[in-house]
């Protein structure tokens, strides 16, 4: 009985708190009335395909990936590892209704805000705990997080629970701690490949914590195999389709221009306090590591990683990505502010801390309403039965609200094709500098448009269009052939027109599905980056 309090009070109260308090966030910043865009459209759309596939069964899952696609070709498997679209699955059956994956969103980060919770308590106090947990929620950059569905925040929940594992075989020696730090690790990799820095955090904290005898334990070393097993396949398979995304290449000029812009994400993330506070508890883990627990230098490690990882691979510059370096920082800096001898100064210590972040609150974005969920109503109730695909013309985030939304609401037994503009008139993809537009004429648009029987039109060009000229050539198209174009609503949204040409030609589901479904997981024409 009473561990199961012990558990109540270390673990699920925190969690519960945390939970309510982020959701209370998210529906202040208008998550909830807006649309997905970005990488989190393709994360949403990853993990309603395999909710399909959960409810329909398993099998041929490579062609019903394909379809999938070819219908909604924003899916991101490949380009990203699948295990936290499984998660998204089995949340969508468990939690049916209609939230967007805010909700598990939001569960994520109370799951790591009650963690830092778990670990500082016992060590530190009720108070300390406290303020770790509030810390991490109130981090500005994780606020910015939880407003859709990222897969940083996750990570950020492996990478800390890894690192408790770490700790643990560190004080202990045992087996059973490395074993679970090697599966925590590998599960991690198999959320997001920025998990990479689990790879450095090991020998690092032996260093920190002066443990070296810890070398010559097979245990260690046994977590080699279990990573390679349970994760190396599918980034032996994927690692073509990853390379595709990469902004950039290894050297000093891009380390440099990270490490400065990860700095400054850290400086967002926890504030000045928490940021000089944390180098406070850094020196004490490392000036005399053998006097305290191995927990700290382990977590200086995992921090260090982090950032050593992001210099090193050029996966782009999003401060986001340095999010799994929070709860390291802030729990060093609980051990630091613990260090005050006078208990007043110390609460009014972690107070400061916390009113520290307030000032990066207005560099958290809200979230807008861009009008797409209506036009996509009203698209799907213009929907000819015998062709059932939807042009979609618009800026990134317009393109791929429409194709989240489409999911959304869809119907399994009738499935739209939406095809992406940036694909049928252009090349490229979501990445301006790579994109360049198929068609010099707009004769030449209007006759892929007729040969890929498109029966609807949305188009999107009241905002900046990214640099994307297929989109003016489409204004330019609807302005020249007005008889061709067919109005049948304007909002917010944009304006979804009826090409005439095509009023009553059946769709051509076998090349609209050549058009977008995946060629192979390995390849680069798959994923939510193209």
């Amino acid at each position: 009985m009473k561990r199961g309090r012990e558990i109540l009070a270390d673990f699920a109260a925190p969690f519960i708190i945390a939970f309510l308090a982020v959701i209370a966030a998210q529906n202040w910043l208008g998550s909830f009335d807006a649309e997905i865009i970005g990488d989190s459209a393709s994360h949403y759309v990853s993990g309603m395909f395999v909710a399909d596939l959960l409810r329909h069964g398993l099998s041929h899952p490579i062609e019903r990936l394909r379809d999938f696609a070819g219908h909604y070709p924003l899916v991101g498997i490949g380009h990203w590892p699948p295990l936290y679209y499984g998660i998204e699955a089995l949340w969508s059956i468990l939690v049916p209704f209609d939230q967007r994956m805010l909700l598990l969103s939001a569960a994520t980060a109370a799951l790591v805000a009650a963690s830092i919770y778990a670990l500082v308590r016992p060590r530190l106090g009720v108070v300390a705990a406290l303020f770790g947990a509030s810390a991490f929620v109130l981090s500005p950059l994780v606020l910015s997080a939880v407003t859709s569905v990222m897969l940083d925040i996750a990570v950020a929940f492996g990478c800390l629970i890894a690192t408790g594992l770490f700790a643990q075989f560190l004080r202990t020696g045992r087996a059973l701690p490395a074993i679970l730090f090697a599966v925590t690790a590998a599960m991690t990799l198999m959320t997001k490949g920025n998990a990479g820095s689990l790879v450095l955090m090991p020998l690092i904290a032996i260093a920190a914590t002066r443990r070296f005898d810890r070398l010559r334990s097979p245990w260690l070393w046994i977590g080699i195999p279990i990573v390679l097993i349970l994760a190396g396949p599918w980034y032996l398979y994927t690692h073509k389709m990853v390379e595709v995304g990469y902004r950039g290449s290894v050297g000093s000029s891009y380390a440099i221009q990270a490490l400065a812009t990860d700095l400054s994400a850290l400086l967002l993330a926890a504030g000045v306090g928490i940021g000089l506070s944390s180098i406070g508890g850094a020196w004490l883990a490392l000036h005399k590591p053998r006097a305290l627990d191995p927990l700290w230098g382990s977590l200086f490690a995992m921090a260090i990683s982090v950032l050593i990882f992001q210099s090193i691979v050029p996966a782009g510059l999003e401060p986001r990505y340095m999010i799994p370096a929070v709860p390291p920082m802030i729990a060093l800096a609980a051990l630091f502010i613990c260090r005050i001898q006078q208990d007043w100064m110390r609460k009014a210590g972690y107070i400061l801390l916390l009113l520290l972040l307030l000032p990066g609150f207005p560099a958290i974005p809200r979230q807008m309403n861009l009008g797409i969920g209506d036009a996509v109503k009203e698209a799907l109730r213009f929907m000819p039965a015998n062709n059932r695909a939807l042009l979609i013309v618009a800026e990134a985030k317009g393109e791929g609200a429409a194709i989240s939304e489409l999911v959304r609401m869809r119907d399994p037994s009738s499935d739209v094709f939406a095809v992406r503009g940036v694909r049928l008139l252009g090349g490229g993809g979501y990445n301006n500098q790579d994109y360049v537009p198929r068609y010099t004429s707009l004769d030449q648009v209007a006759a892929v448009l007729r040969t890929y029987r498109i029966p609807l039109l949305l188009l999107r060009d009241q905002d900046k269009p990214d640099g994307w000229a297929h989109i003016k050539q489409v204004a330019q198209l609807v302005a020249r052939d007005p008889d061709r174009f067919q109005l049948v609503w304007t909002g917010k949204g944009g304006r979804l027109y009826r090409l005439t040409d095509n009023i009553g030609v059946p769709g051509d589901g076998k090349m609209l599905t050549d058009l977008s479904a995946p060629h192979a997981l390995s390849g680069g024409e798959a994923g939510g980056k193209q």
